[in-house]
């Protein structure tokens, strides 16, 4: 008798959530990223996969924020240093730290570029 209370409560609980989601207005994700001791706010949908720095190869007579080029999942893709691009530092010479992560944009944007940033801080979520 307590399980079919119990599963009643579960039931109606989910209902309720389902009512609520129905008529809340749809949020913004968020992709926060550290970039130069700064927090960076990236828009989910326009994120695509994260990458570790590897096999970068540099380009010259460019930018100093453009590191270079790197092949993600059989793309080609050039690759920026946000922090260098933004000014909040100086351009790095040589290979990348291993803490820092590349964010590629998403392949429905037709840009293939990637953004070196030092640390991923998670997911946020804006209503």
């Amino acid at each position: 008798m307590a399980n079919k209370e119990a599963l009643r409560e579960l039931q109606n609980r989910l209902a309720e959530r389902m009512k609520a989601v129905r008529t809340e207005l749809p949020g913004l994700s968020w992709l926060a990223v550290d970039c130069a001791g700064q927090g960076v706010l990236f828009p989910l949908r326009q994120a695509g996969e994260i990458f570790e720095p590897q096999g970068l190869l540099p380009v010259p007579h460019t930018h100093p924020w453009l590191i270079g080029v790197a092949n993600l999942r059989g793309g080609l893709y050039t690759v920026v240093d946000l922090g260098a691009f933004l000014g909040l530092r100086q351009a790095r010479v040589g290979a990348l730290p291993e803490h820092q992560r590349l964010v590629a944009f998403n392949a429905a944007l037709g840009l293939n570029c990637a953004m070196a940033v030092d640390g991923l801080e998670g997911l946020r979520h804006a209503a």
